[in-house]
């Protein structure tokens, strides 16, 4: 077992996994204690396996409720129910005190916050696990400003906690066959580069002034302004924007409310299929309606990134799911995923006709695209194929954007509002510049060619003359059936031995040949001891292994 640095911590965990009805898989685990003797199951009369996993996050704290908000942007790893019940998790955090909260404050800024800030509200705009917001003036120019503000002490909390997940998540892949279709430690690893990403406000400060600049010809779309010569790693000064929240919209304005919602959902759709760059969690509470109804995103936070090769394959993806062309849809599956190599692509298509089917009997209008698309990618995951991570956060984002464009207006065909984006973004594959690209691409690669391959080729032509070609093969992630083999034959050759003693002890005390013990041949009685004790320890030993 891997050597955890805080025991306590990983106590207080497992403390909590038992109480909620958790002890038969932390049994399972090499764990640094008797799990039995940390308390007992008091809180698992929930039957629902997946609200007992969320309400195991909400009682660890901050850093488990977000390492639960980062896991619901993966609908390639887990299962539709728990990511349901992982959108639930709400940041329900105490705000730090005024004091604690001006020493990270000064220590960021390198000097006293009153000659940065005119004033600075003690009560924070927002309170949430890694950070709070509060309301300032800047003391150059006297304009309000939003200063995000680190919890002190969250790093190494955080990097704690991470310590003990990480010997849960790779506790649980080896040692529990029903978990390992999750990819647990895929899972983990990708929280963890999230969770490390999300700490470092200067790179968040940094995505806010690409989003900015990617969004500045949308007319009808804000995105904070950063003060970057104020931000860091701990601290994040940007523009304050007030505004509504989506719930407080009123909903007897339905003119309003489409035009709303067609301007939010096309802006997450411009930044995922011609960006690349979009914000990876567009939920209510990240949006704002400013007064003079602009749609304003906040918490830049979690971002994802799609390749020009990754836009192209998505493009495609969407005219197939759109078209109801399976073949075609399997084929951008495959060239997408990793582990095509097994894939039943018969089988598959079969499956995805029946997905596609169940959501084309609705009207065009009423079709969900991100439901739809996060079902093939649960049937992908069952296929064992793997997506790239991002492609799997945008399917997330694409998922809750559509949902908060129909929070604002029920009635939005999805469909109808990203298809002048996607017809465009399709023809321009076929325009003279992109086609130069791909040629010029072509071009640059001939001298290189030229020079490598003929070499090359008559090196194999060589070889295949002198009959030494020859195709190596490498075996991989073979040791544990080589120990099993050889503990199979270890004891297959202990039984062979003790049959034959037991055979030959037999043939002497048949013989009677002295000398006797007990009125029998000597020679014969101690081979039958010998043999005996060897079959127990050999009984033993299978017992033990819990193998037979």
């Amino acid at each position: 077992m891997s050597t955890i640095a805080n025991l306590d911590r990983l106590r207080e965990v497992v403390t909590v996994l038992v109480k909620f009805g958790f002890q038969d898989i932390l049994a399972r685990l090499d764990l640094p204690f008797d799990i039995f003797r940390l308390g007992k199951q008091e809180a698992a009369h929930e039957k629902d396996t997946w609200v007992r996993i969320r309400k195991v996050m909400e009682d660890l704290g901050p850093s488990f409720v977000k390492f639960g908000q980062l896991m619901s942007l993966r609908p390639d790893l887990l299962p539709p129910e728990l990511l349901k019940e992982l959108g639930k998790l709400q940041d329900r955090v105490q705000p730090e005190s005024l004091e604690d909260i001006k020493k990270v404050a000064t220590k960021s800024l390198g000097r006293e916050m009153k000659q940065v800030f005119e004033w600075f509200e003690e009560e924070p705009l927002a309170s949430a696990s890694l950070s709070q917001v509060h309301r300032a003036a800047l003391l150059e120019d006297g304009q309000v400003v939003a200063v995000k503000v680190q919890r002190p002490g969250i790093q190494a909390k955080v990097m704690s906690d991470l310590e003990i997940l990480g010997f849960l998540t790779s506790g649980l892949h080896n040692f529990v066959e029903e978990l390992k279709t999750y990819r647990l430690p895929d899972a983990f690893a990708s929280l963890r580069r999230s969770l490390l990403r999300e700490l470092d406000f200067s790179r968040e400060a940094r995505y806010m002034r690409i989003a900015r600049s990617n969004l500045a010809s949308d007319q009808g779309v804000v995105v904070p302004k950063v003060f970057a010569e104020l931000s860091s790693e701990n601290l994040l000064v940007m523009e304050l924007i007030e505004g509504s929240r989506l719930a407080d919209l009123p909903g007897d304005q339905p003119k309003k409310q489409r035009r709303l919602a067609r301007t939010g959902l096309k802006a997450v759709i411009r930044q995922i299929l011609q960006d690349g760059f979009f914000h990876a969690d567009p939920h209510p509470g990240n949006i704002l309606i400013t007064s003079d109804d602009k749609v304003c995103f906040l918490d830049w936070g979690m971002i994802g990134r799609l390749g020009q090769r990754d836009r192209q394959s998505l493009l495609s993806l969407i005219d197939a799911v759109v078209s109801r062309d399976v073949e075609r849809l399997v084929e951008v599956l495959a060239d997408l995923s990793e582990g095509s190599r097994k894939l039943d692509k018969r089988k598959l298509a079969l499956e995805l006709s029946e997905v596609i089917d169940l959501y084309y009997a609705v009207e065009l209008k009423s079709l969900n695209l991100g439901q739809l698309m996060a079902e093939l990618l649960n049937l992908v995951r069952e296929h064992g194929l793997a997506l790239p991570p991002d492609y799997t956060v945008m399917v997330k984002a694409l998922m809750t954007a559509e949902g908060t464009a129909r929070l604002i207006y029920p009635d939005m065909d999805v469909i109808k509002e990203a298809e002048p984006l996607v017809k465009r973004l399709m023809l321009a594959r076929f325009s003279p510049e992109e086609i130069w690209r791909g040629m010029r691409a072509v071009f640059r690669d001939l001298p290189v060619l030229g020079e490598v391959m003929p070499s090359r080729i008559l090196n194999i032509l060589n070889k295949l003359e002198k009959d030494e070609l020859t195709i190596g093969f490498e075996h991989k992630n073979l040791y544990r059936f080589n120990l099993s083999l050889q503990q199979a034959t270890n004891r297959l050759t202990m039984g062979i031995i003790i049959a034959a003693m037991l055979i030959a002890s037999s043939l002497v005390i048949s013989s009677g040949l002295g000398p006797y013990l007990f009125g029998f041949p000597a020679l014969g009685v101690a081979g039958y001891v010998a043999s005996g004790l060897l079959g127990l320890w050999l009984i033993i030993n299978i017992i033990r292994s819990r193998k037979f």
